[in-house]
């Protein structure tokens, strides 16, 4: 959960109490560089079968694929936490590559429950490794620091 904290510490409002930066230590960002990574092993590990019972389970390993690795270059490269979405958004306007873009696009709409083509899967692939290289090369340089 530690993702799912500092993007609450991060970008989260209350509704009632404390802010969140009162309640969430601020994330040691190696911890983070490792959670995101951890995270995206298990879905690349998983794969669809990670998402047995749900009504596409395919279509659900992808986009979860696609949004979390956005949102942890985005992370990796400006420092900022943020929702998936925002993660995809952010990258979509740095990365030129319009294969990038139709799998931001194709995992957007499986967020918002709009009509999609799936990926092929050896592009939503390319695109995990891009992510793991990203991570584990910012882990590194963290792990480094002093």
């Amino acid at each position: 959960l530690v993702v799912q904290f500092a993007v609450i510490r991060a970008r989260g409002r209350a509704l009632a109490g404390p802010e969140p930066v009162g309640v969430f230590a601020q994330p040691d960002r190696t911890l983070l560089l490792q959670s995101l990574l951890d995270d995206l092993d298990w879905a690349r590990r998983s794969g669809a079968a990670g998402w047995e019972g749900h009504d596409r389970p395919a279509a659900a390993s992808m986009a979860y694929r696609v949004l979390n690795g956005a949102r942890g270059l985005r992370y990796v490269e400006s420092g900022e936490l943020g929702s998936k979405s925002e993660g995809a958004v952010w990258l979509e306007a740095r990365d030129p590559d319009p294969d990038v873009h139709a799998l931001l696009a194709a995992a957007l709409a499986y967020q918002r429950g709009e009509a999609f083509e799936l990926p092929d899967e050896l592009a939503v692939a390319a695109f995990a490794e891009r992510v793991d290289a990203a991570l584990r090369a910012a882990l590194a340089a963290a792990v480094v620091r002093p």
